[in-house]
């Protein structure tokens, strides 16, 4: 267990009414995070607007820099180039 997943371990979730120990992501502990997910994806609510509300904290800048971002990325437009050659065959 490295020092960063300590600490989130030990940080109680943003949410005032939650205060669950354990922090997932942007702030949240698991279950105000993936509730967050659903409001986004549901079309209700932003990352951006959760932010403004105190509700999240941003993303680390890191993460779009991470091999795992990368290798999607570039694997994303592969996929993309041989879908678009097979449409033209």
């Amino acid at each position: 267990m490295n020092a960063k997943t300590k600490t989130r371990a030990n940080q109680t979730c943003l949410v005032k009414q939650c205060a669950a120990v354990g922090i997932v992501s942007r702030g949240l502990c698991q279950k105000c995070y993936y509730a967050a997910r659903y409001l986004i994806r549901e079309g209700k609510t932003s990352w951006e607007e959760l932010q403004k509300l105190g509700l999240a904290r941003a993303t680390h800048a890191k993460l779009a820099e991470s091999p795992l971002a990368v290798a999607f990325t570039k694997a994303k437009a592969t996929a993309q180039v041989a879908q678009a050659r097979k449409r033209t065959k």
